[in-house]
Formats: structure tokens, C-alpha cells, sequence
């Protein structure tokens, strides 16, 4: 007792601003100590000196039920912090082992340390070490059979559950995108042609574990994400999952919202879906009814008589989600799909076609406004029939087609007739959906590095800001114009012809001339690097052209530029006699000389520049390679060059935009000039 009073009374004289609320401590540990509940003197004692210090963490409370340590459990309670509580868990009073499970929803916190005394404990510490917003623990040593202890990391859609005998610490890190199509590229071939097969579909990121590691028992992981039951229904899901340099596929298991795997060691993994496939028999003497395995509704039958000889199918549903709906409206300019169904995909020998037609049931909810459909995919071709669909009163619809390919049902608003461009744009839409098909451009950057490196990447239109964005960062700026919006399909072959002192780089490993798109590769689906070489001829300039040349021959962009230098500054010091063109190189940094440098924004919308170029020019700035004079050189320079004006009309142009950035006095002086058929002077302006 005169031990506790001692201590209350150190902690009084430090902190004399609080002395009445001092006193009601000392008076709740004596009264504690009376009790024979030592244990809270510490707990107390820390609670005021976290909030005298004015710490990061107001106020810390270490709650137990007894001083014997009877209770399994610690709770410590801190409110400012971004999370709201963690939990220590130990099994024996005497904390001999170090065995502690940390459950932080959402942390945000470096390192964190808990330090207890207790007349009962043999060790007068708790450590919990939090590095980079993630958590481990120490595991003790056990014996027998490992138990799981689960683990969440900050990222609360994962979970992974470890043996206790597992030693190293465990942290899950996401892995960007483009990481992540650079792993999928270095995939072996039976793997990736397997996941294309399969029509396989991203479900997650690709996540990365810091710390390679093996257990005897498996490591059972959890991927939590947003589902969308409709679709996924139709679906199997499995993981993808790197072991040192091999890759395999591990069968996953969904269960609500999350998918489950287990795997004793794994380095990358990520989830993946794809349809169920189901292999078939049509004899010609029995009908065959197929039904999906998840979803009995959807059902396909085949009369007798179907085939003359027996035959060997196989059955997948392509499910349709509603995100892609919803991105079909954005990224098509005027579609003409308003709904669609699961898709039928019946797969049959080459050159075997069915006699009869086959009846096909799908889940359906078609509106009163829309005009129903069938629609039928053979290779390469579309078409439709408007046959009427019955109504069996349980949310699915029957209707008896040609067996195709792919099947569905599509509403529209548009009248379609047997236009072929008309067939085109639906097919695409219809493979936008499956997900076999993506909206791209194509998007030319150019490096200034000792390489002169320039890439050209096909970039799905949803992540085209965001890849902009990031090479901007990295220093590439962008050559010319990028492409207008284009569907590419998978497996679709895209060429590059290279004109001029451009060539491949040599040393590119799976870099060349040609690529086949993939879209289940998200973000940046391929790209082209290139480097210049001036050994290959007198030409200064250089001319990508790119078509797509295995469904139907089109031209996708033309990039002609400069190698050299795609942001050239003229030379500062001019002679005071200019050429005789006011659009000569002299008389625009004359010009530039007159106009403000912070107008140069306001100067490059009104002279029609792109974004592109206008992002390159604000790339130059922020590296500090252009300012003043030089910054609005270059909007002068660029415009003229690619200006399709001349004479007259170029030079009302310029003086329209020029007016609002001037004077009076420097307006007249050029419209002078222009008149008088020279060049400007550095003497006109003084």
C-alpha cells in the first residue's frame, strides 16, 4: 500500500496542472489496491501519461480482469488512431512464450509498443511490430499438430491462414498492372493457352508475398471481392500462383463473396474465373438434354436426329455482367445492344453441322420498350432472327435456333437490317460483353534517354488517364495524335511497318513487329518499343504505321515525328534581320518574346492544340527545359507546323489568339509586318 502511494505521488508532482484529477486516481488505486486488484495501478498509471505527453495516441486503456492474468484477453483501445481496436491474445499468465494473434482492421501505424509490469509475469514486455501498415506476429513453439491462425492484413478483402510453426514474417503486397501483365507474359505457354482457352476472367489483383516460404501443411488464403451473382454463378474459380519459377493453376473454391485456396508454397497469386465447360455425346437414335451444372434453368435440348452419326460437343454459358452493360453505354459511341443474356457456346467438330434445330432456355428479363432478338456468332459473322421468344413464367425464356457458335438474347432500339457494318458493330458488342473483346487506342510516347527510347501502347480506353498519367511521370512525352477508338478482339494480330532512322530494338525479349491481343490482360493490353538509329540513312524523320491484319485489313494510327527531338528549342541569340516569312522560326521567338509566359495555356487552346501536345508542353515546364520566351516558342512552333492553313486565313488565326495575350500597340506592329510581306525584327518592338 505505502508502495502504490509512493508511486501515485511521483506521478502527481509531475504533472501539477492536473492535481485534482490526480487525486481521484490516487483515490481509485487505493481503492483498487484495497481490493486486491494491483494490477490496474499500471494501467492507470499509463492512461495519464499518454494524455499529459500529448501523444499521438490521446489515451491508452489495458483492460484485465484480474491481476493473477486469469483473462485471455488484452484490449487496448486507442480512438484518434485509424484504427479502433487490437487485440493481444496469450495463453499463459507467465508470458514465457511470444505468442500474441493481432487483429488490425485498417491500420495505418509504423511501429507500435506495448510495455506491461506485472508481479505475475516473468517477462515485463509485449512487443508488436507493425512494419509498413501491415502486421506478423512471432509464433511460439509448439508441439503436436500445427494449428491455423488467421491473420488480416490492411487490405481488408485478404485473408491468409499459416501453421503455427511458420517463423517468418508474412506481407502481402499488391502488385500494379502492369507488373502484372509482365508476370502473365512470362507465363509458360501451356498455362497461358489453358487460361485462354478457358475464357478466363480477372477476379483481383495480382498480389505479391513478402518472403518465399513452405509449409508441410497446406497455407489456406482468402480473396474477398465484390460479386455479382448473375454472372458468377456460371463460373469456376481457380488461383494462379507462382512457386519459385513455375506457375500453377490450384483449384479455388466461392463461398458468398470470397474465394478460398490452399497452396503449401506460393510467391505470386492471383484469382481467376472462367465458365464451366461440359463435354457431350449426340447420338443420332436419342435426344440429349444439357442442363448447367449450377444453374438447372439453363438448359439446351437436342431432338433425335439431330446428327446422323454420333458426335462429340462440349457446352459452356458466357455469363454477361452487369458491369459490363453499364461499360458498354460509356464505350460505345451509340450502341445498339440495351440488353443481353447468358450466351450459349456450343463447340463441335470442323465441317459437322446439326440437321435439326436445337431449343434453347436462358434466364431473361426483357423490357416492354425493346425489340427482342436472337443472335447468332459463327467465326467471324453475326446474325440475327426475330423469332419470338415464349415466356415460361419462372424468369427464363425458350426459343428454338440454328445451333451457332454463340447464342443469346439481345433487346435493341434500333432497327437492324443486313447492313454489314451494321453486323460488325453488333458483333463487337456482343464479344464486349463475353468479354472478349476490349475498346483501345493507340498511344505513341517518346523518351529522351541515351536509347531514345519510343513506345507505342494499345491501352484499354477505361485506363487510358491513368496510363497517360504515368508516362508522363516517368518522362515520356507523347508524339502526335492518338488513335480514334477501335474494337479489338481476342486474338486479334496488330502489325507494325517502321519507315525511316527507326528500328526494333534487338534486344527486346517477346518485342517485335507483330502482336496478338489478349483482353483478359488489363490496363496496357501490348506494346511496341522501338529505339533510333541514325546509321540507317540521311532521313531525320521516322513513320510508324499500325493495321490489324488477320480479320479484316484497316489501318489503326500513322505516327510521323522526328526521332531527334520531339521538343527542339531554337537558339536564343538571333540576328536582328529575320527571314521573310513571319512563320519562320526567328519571327515566332521574336513573336514569343512579346507574349506572357504564364499565358502559354490559354495561347495553346486557342490555337487548336491537342491535349497531347499541351501535356507535353506542361511536362517541359514542370522539368524546368522550357520557361519565358522558349515556353511559348514552342506553342508558337507546334501550331505552325501542323497547321493545314497558309497565307491569310493562318496568319488571321494567330493574330485572333495572339490579341488576347498583347497589346494593342504589338498587334498593329505585326499586322504591319505581315503586310509589308517580311519577317518580324527585333527592332519592331522598340
Amino acid at each position: 500500500m505505502a508502495k502504490l502511494m509512493t508511486v501515485a505521488m511521483k506521478e502527481k508532482g509531475r504533472y501539477k496542472h492536473a492535481k485534482q484529477k490526480m487525486a481521484n486516481v490516487i483515490k481509485s488505486l487505493i481503492s483498487d489496491c484495497d481490493n486486491g486488484y494491483g494490477s490496474n495501478v499500471q494501467t492507470l498509471l499509463m492512461t495519464l501519461r499518454k494524455r499529459s505527453e500529448q501523444s499521438t495516441l490521446e489515451f491508452m486503456f489495458l483492460k484485465q480482469d484480474s491481476c493473477t492474468c486469469s483473462s485471455s484477453e488484452i484490449h487496448v483501445h486507442v480512438p484518434q488512431a485509424r484504427f479502433r481496436y487490437m487485440f493481444l491474445k496469450r495463453d499463459s499468465c507467465t508470458c514465457s512464450s511470444s505468442e500474441i494473434h493481432v487483429h488490425v482492421p485498417q491500420a495505418r501505424f509504423r511501429y507500435m509498443f506495448l510495455k506491461r509490469d506485472s508481479r505475475t509475469c516473468s517477462s515485463s514486455e509485449i512487443h508488436v511490430h507493425v512494419p509498413q501498415a501491415r502486421f506478423c506476429y512471432q509464433p511460439p513453439q509448439t508441439s503436436g499438430k500445427p494449428r491455423f491462425v488467421r491473420t488480416l492484413y490492411s487490405r481488408p478483402e485478404i485473408c491468409v491462414e499459416f501453421p503455427y510453426d511458420y517463423k517468418e514474417p508474412l506481407e502481402a503486397v499488391p502488385v500494379s498492372n502492369e507488373q502484372k501483365n509482365s508476370h502473365i507474359l512470362d507465363m509458360p505457354q501451356n498455362i497461358k493457352e489453358h487460361s485462354e482457352h478457358l475464357g478466363s476472367r480477372d477476379r483481383s489483383e495480382m498480389f505479391k508475398i513478402n518472403g518465399k516460404f513452405y509449409f508441410e501443411e497446406n497455407c489456406k488464403v482468402t480473396i474477398k471481392f465484390s460479386a455479382d451473382d448473375d454472372c458468377d454463378r456460371y463460373l469456376n474459380f481457380y488461383a494462379v500462383v507462382k512457386q519459385g519459377k513455375v506457375w500453377l493453376q490450384v483449384p479455388a473454391e466461392r463461398k458468398g463473396n470470397s474465394v478460398h485456396f490452399e497452396t503449401k508454397a506460393m510467391e505470386y497469386f492471383y484469382i481467376m474465373s472462367s465458365p464451366v465447360t461440359t463435354g457431350l455425346v449426340l447420338t443420332e437414335n436419342s435426344p440429349l438434354l444439357y442442363a448447367h451444372v449450377c444453374d438447372p434453368q439453363t438448359t439446351v435440348y437436342f431432338e433425335e436426329g439431330t446428327v446422323q452419326i454420333s458426335m462429340q460437343i462440349s457446352i459452356k454459358v458466357l455469363p454477361v455482367s452487369k458491369k459490363a452493360v453499364k461499360a458498354l453505354k460509356t464505350s460505345f459511341p451509340n450502341p445498339i445492344i440495351e440488353n443481353m443474356s447468358p450466351c450459349i457456346s456450343i463447340q463441335k467438330p470442323e465441317g459437322r453441322d446439326f440437321k435439326k434445330n436445337a431449343r434453347v432456355q436462358l434466364p431473361f428479363k426483357p423490357a416492354s420498350d425493346c425489340k427482342t432478338l436472337v443472335v447468332r456468332l459463327d467465326d467471324d459473322k453475326a446474325e440475327v432472327s426475330d423469332t419470338k421468344l415464349k415466356d415460361n413464367g419462372d424468369g427464363t425464356y425458350t426459343c428454338d435456333v440454328k445451333a451457332a457458335n454463340t447464342c443469346s438474347f439481345v433487346q435493341t432500339r434500333q432497327s437492324l437490317t443486313d447492313d454489314r457494318s451494321k453486323m460488325e458493330d453488333l458483333r463487337d458488342e456482343v464479344l464486349f460483353l463475353l468479354q472478349e473483346a476490349k475498346r483501345c487506342r493507340l498511344f505513341t510516347f517518346h523518351k529522351k534517354s541515351p536509347e531514345k527510347i519510343i513506345r507505342t501502347e494499345i491501352v484499354n480506353i477505361e485506363k487510358e488517364l491513368e496510363v497517360k498519367s504515368s508516362r508522363l511521370k516517368m518522362g515520356f512525352q507523347i508524339i502526335g495524335e492518338p488513335s480514334a477508338v477501335t474494337t479489338l478482339r481476342k486474338g486479334q494480330r496488330i502489325r507494325a511497318d517502321l519507315r525511316g532512322a527507326i528500328q526494333k530494338i534487338p534486344t527486346s525479349k517477346g518485342l517485335g513487329l507483330f502482336a496478338v491481343f489478349q483482353p483478359h490482360l488489363d490496363g496496357v493490353h501490348m506494346e511496341f518499343s522501338y529505339v533510333v538509329n541514325r546509321s540507317m540513312g540521311r532521313t531525320p524523320e521516322a513513320l510508324i504505321q499500325y493495321s490489324s491484319d488477320n480479320f479484316s485489313k484497316r489501318e489503326l494510327q500513322s505516327v510521323h515525328f522526328d526521332p531527334a527531338g520531339a521538343a527542339r528549342l531554337p537558339r536564343t541569340k538571333l540576328p536582328m534581320e529575320s527571314s521573310h516569312s513571319i512563320f519562320s522560326e526567328a519571327s515566332l521567338l521574336i513573336l514569343a518574346k512579346q507574349i506572357k509566359a504564364e499565358d502559354w495555356y490559354q495561347l495553346g487552346i486557342g490555337l487548336d492544340l491537342s491535349g497531347a501536345q499541351i501535356d507535353s508542353v506542361q511536362l517541359l515546364k514542370d522539368k524546368g527545359r522550357a520557361a519565358g520566351a522558349n515556353l511559348i516558342y514552342i506553342i508558337l512552333d507546334t501550331w505552325s507546323k501542323m497547321s493545314k492553313l497558309s497565307g491569310q486565313e493562318k496568319f488571321n488565326q494567330l493574330i485572333r489568339v495572339v490579341r488576347d495575350c498583347v497589346s494593342k500597340n504589338v498587334v498593329e506592329r505585326v499586322e504591319k509586318v505581315f503586310k509589308e510581306g517580311r519577317g518580324l525584327r527585333l527592332t519592331d518592338f522598340k
